[in-house]
């Protein structure tokens, strides 16, 4: 299968032996690996030979327009391969072809920083398998319909009509979309893509993008190599239900738990931060401290934690609280307050760090609340060590961890 070498900037490889990128001028060694009975598995070793290659002519890929160059290295002709034989044959040339210049976008002429690959990596694969469509990386992952004959990206006019350039651009734009909508002076956002490896008509999106709010989802993409036109598919991976949170039983009495087992213990609403709601649910004008959780609404809904407070004091107005499963984990501003998502509902989920066995006969209390432990006592300070004592109500070894409250009514100095 032919593959494609698409560059953004100036990028020069080389058949099997080393590869360049930049725009500055270089030459150097190559170490190649050998073959022979010698080095047969597992003795390995490398050839230690050097071949000097220097830098051919820079090609001239244009300024700030594309001027459609395609270019070959043709300085590693005549030079030696891995297995000691002279590199000749012409056909095995990649292809260097310039993609993007100054008005890819449709808004152009404005100059963007394009980087191939996912976030500029080279370990991605950028084009689809018949090398029809290319994705080129500008913070969003960008796509365009490319013809492997001129090694060449299209540029688009009206929706899903190839066009001239400089009309519309080479991206794709939300506005072929078959869904509708969209318009034609703006790119469509395709995220974190991975292109399938048997259709190419086929791309995966991981994440969201500006048609899916699902961060923890794999959805496909379909399009058109010839028109760029394209159709969201439906999500067929949710990485949500594969936490615990999601997937975990509810703990119930009298069960065999095995180590390391989940359970889940929904929130009862004494369980949570009551603001005079009845326990849980948000209220505006109200006072929250980092820690306490809050549902979207009342019923089975999306959990919020208080992870940052500045005032600490609620707004008029509720956030735009996520109210049905998959719940968020987006951090919504509250005024003063400052609240994270959990991906969850308002529940906990817990694993059996101990041996195997079974469950209690009846149910308990799973958050420790404060216990007022005693009415008197003294404290005293040891070494920088503060210590309680109680005459009338001496602590117990099941209380260790519990949360101390102090009532402090006279405070004497020496």
């Amino acid at each position: 299968m032919k593959k494609l070498l698409a560059v953004v900037l100036f990028c020069l490889p080389a058949f099997g032996q080393a590869a360049y990128s930049g725009l500055g001028l270089h030459s150097g060694s190559a170490t190649y690996a050998a073959s022979g009975s010698s080095c047969a598995a597992p003795n390995f070793c490398a050839y230690a030979g050097t071949d000097v290659i220097p830098w051919g002519t820079i090609p001239d890929f244009g300024g700030a327009t594309n001027n459609n160059a395609t270019a070959y290295d043709t300085s590693y002709l005549g030079h030696t391969n891995f297995d000691g034989s002279t590199f000749s044959n012409s056909a095995f040339l990649s292809p260097i072809t310039r993609v993007t210049d100054a008005f890819s976008k449709p808004t152009g002429p404005t100059s963007s920083s394009f980087v191939a690959g996912m976030g500029g990596s080279g370990a991605f694969t950028l084009t689809n398998t018949n090398t029809t469509l290319v994705a080129v990386d500008a913070v969003a992952e960008l796509v365009c319909v490319f013809n492997p004959a001129t090694g060449h990206c299209l540029s688009f006019g009206s929706m899903g009509t190839v066009g001239h350039r400089p009309a519309g651009g080479i991206f794709i734009t939300t506005n072929m979309n078959t869904a509708g909508g969209g318009s034609s002076t703006s790119v469509q956002d395709f995220g974190s893509i991975s292109f399938s490896l048997t259709d190419p008509t086929v791309l995966y999106s991981f994440g969201t993008t500006s048609d899916i709010s699902n961060a923890l989802s794999v959805t496909p993409y379909t399009l058109d190599p010839a028109t760029g036109m394209f159709t969201v598919g439906s999500t067929i991976v949710d990485f949500a239900y594969g936490l615990p949170a999601q997937n975990a039983s509810a703990w119930t009495t009298s069960h065999s738990y095995g180590y390391g087992d989940y359970v889940i213990h929904a929130l009862a609403t004494s369980e949570m931060v009551d603001k005079g709601s009845g326990g849980g649910v948000w209220v505006a004008g109200a006072t929250y401290q980092i820690g306490d959780i809050v549902t979207s609404q009342s019923g089975v809904h999306c959990m919020y934690v208080a992870h940052a407070v500045t005032t600490g004091i609620s707004g008029v107005t509720s956030p735009p609280f996520d109210t049905t499963a998959p719940c968020g984990h987006e951090t919504q501003a509250d005024n003063g307050v400052s609240w994270g998502g959990t991906n969850s509902t308002a529940q906990f989920v817990y694993q059996n760090t101990g041996a195997a066995g079974t469950s209690s006969g009846s149910t308990f209390q799973w958050i420790a609340t404060p216990t007022t432990l005693a009415t008197d006592g003294s404290i005293a300070s040891t070494t920088g060590r503060a210590v309680l004592t109680s005459a009338s109500n001496p602590f117990l070894a099941s209380q260790v961890g519990q949360t101390t409250q102090f009532q402090e009514q006279e405070i004497q100095r020496e």
